[in-house]
């Protein structure tokens, strides 16, 4: 069991609010164990281990193959939120038209405040795309290093969830 690789990446922290941000993370994988090194608290830990808690993954690749769905899964999840609300933006900005001065004004007000809302989002789906792609490398290298203690059942999954980032992408 002498065998690990040890990666870091970025994660999407405060994703729930309007200034998400990136935060490195950490991980040492073993066979047996693995090891976060995380500097805030990121969703995508909580909901693996909520999910896994009754019945924890029996080793270290096989909580790293976890945590890679769910981070995947927790991207998709957020690049879906960030579509849904730009179509909210959308219909409002495309919907309306100033028919008097006093609507213009308000209309001019309105769109202003619309176009920070696009930046924050635009913001927004730069950093997910820019973990999708971190999250991306580290599944190729540790499919790389780890191949002759990942099973064909972990291998499968991580390469399942690599083939959800090409779709999301």
């Amino acid at each position: 069991y002498g065998l690990s690789f040890c990666i870091f990446h970025f994660g999407v922290a405060e994703a729930d609010t309007d200034h998400p941000s990136l935060s490195q993370i950490g991980l040492i994988v073993t066979p047996a164990r693995l090891i976060s090194i995380r500097f805030e608290q990121l969703r995508m830990f909580e909901s693996v281990a909520a999910k896994y808690a009754e019945a924890p993954p029996a080793s270290g690749a096989a909580v790293f193959a976890a945590l890679m769905e769910g981070y995947v899964a927790r991207l998709a999840d957020m690049l879906e939120e960030a579509r849904a609300r730009l179509d909210q933006i959308s219909h409002r900005v495309f919907s309306r038209s100033a028919a008097s001065p006093r609507r213009a004004m308000q209309t001019t007000a309105a769109m202003r405040e619309r176009l920070q809302f696009l930046g924050r989002m635009g913001e927004r789906i730069s950093l997910i795309r820019e973990s999708l792609l971190g999250v991306d490398r580290v599944i190729g290298f540790s499919l790389e290093q780890a191949k002759d203690w990942f099973s064909l059942e972990l291998t499968r999954r991580i390469q399942a969830a690599r083939a959800d980032i090409e779709e999301l992408e």
